[in-house]
């Protein structure tokens, strides 16, 4: 999924919830703070990691009825998918580790004429809850970002310090973080 089909996706959803606050928790998130600029000068490899899924994982914060209502409407088994080959998620927000004061770091996505669609979460707070998932494809997208210069060593690790994660996890999460940097020679 790239630019055009989350502008789809969300201006599908603010319609459809009335212009509800809409967070994007998923991989996408990455696409409001990447212009469609960078995304061409991105080399193959970090194309792939970072724009491989074709769903957009979205929460909506207080709205419990919402998640289900998304999934319904434009969700993988929808008419939408079947028409466009791209879908929502509804989420609940607890199903990320997020760092404390992420609210207050969420990154407007806009439309072409700059109308806002959706909040993102900054690059360092959707590292740190792909670090936490720990899927192989949230490695790969981490590695991606690391090597696009995308995160920044000491923001991340402050990130995940700052998660309410016991001390051991978010040691461990910092080991594997610091190792993507090490390995891309940072």
């Amino acid at each position: 999924m790239l630019h055009d089909e989350l502008v789809h996706v969300l201006a599908t959803i603010k319609a459809l919830t009335k212009g509800e606050k809409a967070i994007v928790l998923g991989s996408q998130a990455v696409l409001a703070s990447i212009s469609r600029e960078q995304v061409r000068l991105l080399d193959n490899a970090s194309k792939n990691a970072l724009f491989q899924s074709m769903e957009a994982d979205v929460a909506f914060p207080g709205r419990l009825e919402l998640p289900e209502l998304v999934e319904d409407t434009i969700g993988l088994d929808s008419p939408f998918f079947e028409t466009f080959g791209y879908h929502a998620e509804g989420v609940e927000i607890e199903i990320a580790v997020l760092p404390r004061g992420w609210e207050q770091r969420l990154t407007p996505f806009t439309d072409h004429d700059q109308n806002v669609l959706g909040y993102c979460l900054d690059l360092h707070d959707l590292a740190t809850a792909k670090l936490v998932a720990g899927r192989n494809k949230d490695e790969v997208f981490i590695q991606a970002l690391v090597r696009e210069k995308l995160l920044h060593c000491e923001v991340l690790k402050a990130r995940i310090l700052s998660t309410n994660l016991p001390q051991d996890r978010k040691l461990l999460y910092w080991e594997r973080a610091a190792a993507f940097f090490e390995t891309e020679g940072f």
